[in-house]
């Protein structure tokens, strides 16, 4: 039996410049790689395997990421595979790479797939071979498969595949500018597995983190911590068992979920005019994080009462203050234009009064009428 601990797109070195708690993003990140590194370890995996994207680039990223990632890795207690993904592509040129080859100077345990050939190895008396089809740009309109396509694998040893490319049906590549593979070209290539990265979301996403489960043998674990408000996963990757029943080879797998960040991009339709309220229940229903380790943005929409609309940043800092980071767009939020206001600032017969009160059905444009209006008469 031979036990893989798969993950990919950690996009280490990114910055997270957008963000105030940026510091606090990153290094949340790496807490979660470490985690991953602890898991294998405990699940006694015997290879360690980063399907691309480590880095985030490959000319910009400090010596001083680079150490703090191999410092994580060089802990795992088995064989750590590093393969090239389109962020970080190889070639002898790439300051990343060789930043990276440098600081794994006498480290035994880490290895770096550079050149497109089997690699074999053996884990006791099972024997196994990987092949990788990494990036050498970061956009390609054309896989690495085929240089496998006619290989004659040896059915005697376990053949994993490493690839880093978009899934046709999975990914998002409208333009196929990123290595686009197929399921029927992967389940065709005659290999026991495929281990793919580029892709933030994990498939197959039935599995669990209790039992491992029969698969069909290809693994896109996504990132091990999420990355932004668009990709919506806790932070995974997978933990690959093969083995052999009866001389016939399995390939089971179970998740770990990794991430301890979350990002939750949420949408409030104010109910009742009740701010406090209508924020409260979306968070409740859809936060399942601990606060602290939570970036959430508020879309806020309705209508309110005046006195709920000047005290409205008071309600955001009671109810969103306690996150790590927190961001509202209420820009579709209106402060409800009540015909009490219209009778007090306006002449009841003017026919500004009148227009406003037609609007009252029509908050969103009531309020630029009356903006407008307030601006004209200075």
């Amino acid at each position: 039996m031979i036990k893989i601990f798969l993950t990919g797109d950690n996009h280490f070195g990114r910055k997270f410049a957008n963000y105030k708690m940026k510091d606090i993003i990153i290094e949340k990140r790496y807490e979660s790689f470490k985690k991953m590194v602890d898991k294998a370890n405990e699940e006694k995996c015997n290879y360690f395997v980063i399907a691309g994207d480590l880095f985030d680039n490959t000319n910009n990223i400090p010596t001083a990421d680079v150490k703090k990632v191999i410092e994580y890795i060089k802990k795992f207690e088995g064989e750590v595979i590093v393969l090239p993904g389109n962020h970080d592509f190889y070639s002898e040129d790439e300051k990343i790479w060789q930043t990276f080859s440098k600081q794994i100077e006498g480290i035994d345990n880490i290895l770096l797939m550079k050149e497109y050939k089997e690699y074999k190895d053996t884990v006791g008396d099972e024997e196994i071979s990987f092949f990788p089809a990494f990036c050498d740009a970061k956009h390609s309109s054309e896989n690495k498969l085929s240089l496998y396509k006619d290989y004659d694998f040896n059915e005697n040893r376990y053949n994993v595949l490493l690839a880093h490319g978009a899934i046709e049906g999975l990914s998002a590549d409208m333009e196929g500018q990123y290595f686009m593979m197929t399921k029927n070209e992967l389940n065709s290539m005659g290999v026991d597995c495929c281990l793919i990265g580029h892709t933030h979301i994990p498939y197959p996403s039935n599995l669990n983190e209790d039992k491992p489960i029969e698969c069909d043998g290809i693994f896109n674990a996504g990132t091990h911590s999420q990355l932004d408000w668009h990709n919506n996963t806790d932070g995974e990757c997978f933990i690959i068992t093969l083995s052999r029943d009866e001389n016939k080879k399995k390939v089971e797998a179970k998740k770990y979920c990794s991430g301890i960040l979350r990002f939750f991009d949420l949408y409030v339709d104010v109910m009742n005019k009740d701010l406090n309220l209508s924020i409260k229940n979306i968070i409740d229903k859809n936060v399942i994080a601990d606060k602290k380790n939570v970036v959430l943005r508020v879309n806020i929409k309705g209508t309110i009462s005046t006195d709920v609309y000047e005290k409205k940043e008071e309600i955001y800092q009671n109810l969103l203050g306690d996150f790590l980071e927190y961001d509202k767009e209420d820009k579709d939020l209106v402060e409800e234009i009540s015909l009490e206001k219209i009778k007090k600032e306006f002449a009841e017969t003017s026919f500004v009064a009148k227009l406003l009160e037609t609007l009252s059905d029509r908050p969103v444009e009531q309020r630029i009428a009356y903006n407008l209006i307030k601006e004209v008469m200075g």
